[in-house]
Parts: structure tokens; sequence; C-alpha cells
């Protein structure tokens, strides 16, 4: 959770590294640098997430089933 000095919050994880990236001039010189940093760090979400499945097989195998 992001919370603002005015008491706005930023609860989602993504909202915030973008915020904070637009904030601290991390995205790049123009739409092209933006565009790399937002597919880095997708990207990273993207294995974050797979890696997930591989850590915990029997979680996910125990939700899928359950959900059936």
């Amino acid at each position: 959770m992001l919370e603002l000095s005015d008491g706005r919050q930023i609860g989602q994880s993504s909202a915030i590294a973008e915020f904070l990236a637009k904030k601290f001039h991390l995205t790049g010189l123009d739409d092209w640098d933006e565009a790399r940093c937002t597919e880095i760090s997708d990207s990273m979400r993207d294995v974050r997430q797979g890696l997930f499945f591989l850590w915990l097989p029997s979680v996910t195998c125990l939700f899928f089933y359950n959900l059936l």
C-alpha cells in the first residue's frame, strides 16, 4: 500500500510501480523508452507468475481441483 502525503492510497503493486517510475522520471525520455520500460516490467511480472506455479505445485493442484 502506498499512501501519499494528501492521504490518497494506491494498493496494487503494478500501479504503485508505474506511479513511482513516472514520479521519479524512470520511464524513459520518450514514448519508445517508456514502451521498453513497460515491456521489461510486464516480462518480469510474467516470469514471477510463472515461477509461482512451479514453486507451489501442490497448492495449485488443490486450488484447481476444488474448482472442478
